[in-house]
């Protein structure tokens, strides 16, 4: 099978050669369209290997996609961003995925990272649909966040790959292109929902902005206007009932986050994030018994299946939470337990590890307690020795 990489690119001097280089191995052709660069990304692209097109701006991210989907020749298309990264170990998986006659397209795990540091204890990632067949069908649709329509031939899947692309997006991004990105995809936002104020998808979008920017009724109403307007089933509809409840915290809106959590159990049974929602509230009122119940049910439910293609770290706040509620309620032994665990995933979160330190000083002699965090941790970091001085 022929594997084709798409993207679209401006101005990418400064990462597109790891992204075209991490990828070389395993496509058979890369097409790059040029909307308009003024530095070396051009030749850069050239002398990686690539087949590079121009074509104008035109203020729509899925216009440009379509015009890359276009130039391809391969049996599948795997579309990555300049600022990305091809994991270099999924790379013979990801050729045998594609023999796979049953399956249109597959999910791909974006993990966003720092340089040097794929510890996915500290990365966000999402999944997104990123390979699937070459098909005049399959093309773009939205301006801005855009998603790839697979709906044409319900007769076959899309599945969830076992491979991953790193983001470095927030690594090389200088605080002005930063800025350029945000005011343009907010301008781009505004511009579309003028045209139809009711979509779902770009108000769930202009939320998250509100949200991230402290706007948090504005967020409300647009998560909610979202909400009302999705297809049934959409996949963003259990992120959207998150991000609601989320607003609605942040506002101090106890009793009607609550509300909110019990009508999520009940559309979503197998979405685990919402017990931690549910701990969190109960947290706030001082109602610590109750959070330690929900916080584990969100723990113990880990691995369901994912009913979305977000994925979320919220089960390792759960377990943060476990055991700040155990701490509360005197359960020394079950918080340090759980404290441990936080750091088994994450040897790096030194709020943990100060919990931990204390609890152990506090249950055993404290030369014992330094040589037990020993074990766990990376003294040489200066976060850590930090704590490790603190108590010690």
């Amino acid at each position: 099978m022929k594997l084709s990489l798409c993207m679209i690119v401006k101005n990418e001097e400064d990462c597109l050669a790891r992204c075209l280089q991490s990828v070389a191995s395993l496509v058979d052709e890369m097409i790059v369209v040029d909307t308009g660069s003024t530095d070396g990304t051009v030749e850069i692209a050239k002398e990686c290997g690539a087949t590079v097109y121009a074509d104008e701006w035109h203020d729509d991210f899925s216009k440009a996609r379509n015009a890359s989907l276009e130039k391809a020749t391969g049996d599948w298309i795997l579309v990555m961003d300049a600022d990305e990264e091809f994991c270099s170990e999924d790379t013979r998986v990801t050729r045998e995925l594609l023999d796979d006659e049953t399956v249109k397209g597959y999910l791909v795990k974006i993990v966003s990272c720092s340089m040097g540091d794929e510890n996915p204890a500290k990365a966000r990632t999402h999944r997104n649909i990123r390979l699937f067949r070459n098909s005049p069908h399959h093309r773009y649709e939205g301006i801005i966040h855009e998603e790839i329509d697979l709906d044409h031939d319900a007769s076959l899947a899309i599945g969830e790959a076992a491979i991953k692309i790193f983001h470095y997006g927030y690594d090389d991004a200088t605080d002005k292109k930063k800025k350029r990105r945000a005011d343009r995809n907010k301008e781009l936002l505004e511009s579309a929902l003028a045209d139809d104020p009711n979509d779902a998808t770009l108000n769930f979008y202009m939320g998250e902005k509100s949200f991230n920017e402290g706007k948090w009724e504005e967020a409300l109403a647009r998560f909610k206007t979202a909400r009302a307007n999705f297809a049934p089933g959409g996949y963003l509809q259990p992120f959207t009932a998150q991000n609601i409840i989320s607003s609605l915290i942040e506002m101090g809106r106890l009793e009607t986050a609550l509300e909110e959590v019990i009508q999520a159990h009940k559309h979503y049974p197998n979405y685990s994030e919402f017990y931690y929602f549910e701990g969190e509230i109960f947290t706030k009122v001082g109602q610590h018994g109750r959070a330690l119940k929900c916080f584990k049910r969100c723990v113990a439910r880990r691995y369901l299946p994912a009913v979305r293609s977000h994925e979320t770290r919220l089960h390792d706040d759960a377990m943060f939470g476990v055991g700040i509620c155990s701490i509360q309620l005197g359960f020394d032994q079950q918080a340090i337990e759980a404290f441990t665990d936080c750091l088994r995933v994450n040897p790096s979160d030194t709020v943990a590890l100060d919990y931990l330190g204390q609890l152990l000083i506090k249950t055993s002699e404290p030369l014992n307690a330094k040589a037990k965090l020993g074990k766990m941790v990376d003294s040489t970091d200066p976060a850590v020795a930090a704590i490790l001085q603190k108590l010690f």
